[in-house]
């Protein structure tokens, strides 16, 4: 039997199985650069510097256990909602805008606010309500499995 990709919403008591998977976005670590030279990056840079996964995502550069969830090591089921727009000191903003800016988040994520559901991944919202379906895979065995 083939494995196939089915839909499935877990309840909070599965929710609460799963191993947290985040960033530690507000950690240093070394990039060394040929045009550059070295110099100290966190997971928000990482992310939007894709070119450097394969260099710093190894098991030997901290950046490996400091980005877990950009180096692969995990996933989680949290999303930004690419649609969402709120507005900050007049101006319309997006969850993209918000991931950045660590020293925002302690006002804007407010637990239970519109902005923590809908930008789940950049306010770490645990329940990560934004994600309105989680995909297990069924294999040949009829068992779910991440």
């Amino acid at each position: 039997c083939e494995s196939k990709v089915v839909p499935y919403s877990p309840n909070r008591e599965e929710l609460d199985k799963v191993e947290k998977c985040d960033d530690q976005d507000d950690a240093y670590f070394l990039v060394d650069s040929e045009e550059q030279g070295q110099y100290y990056e966190n997971c928000v840079w990482l992310r939007g510097n894709s070119r450097f996964l394969s260099t710093v995502c190894v098991p030997t550069n901290p950046a490996f256990d400091i980005c877990r969830e950009t180096c692969g090591q995990c996933s989680d089921f949290c999303v930004d909602d690419k649609d969402a727009q709120f507005e900050f000191n007049g101006i319309i903003r997006s969850c993209a805008w918000l991931s950045p800016r660590l020293h925002l988040h302690e006002t804007v994520c407010v637990e239970g606010s519109e902005i923590y559901t809908a930008c789940g991944e950049s306010c770490n919202n645990d329940l990560c309500e934004t994600a309105t379906e989680w995909w297990y895979y069924r294999d040949d065995k009829a068992n779910l499995r991440l």
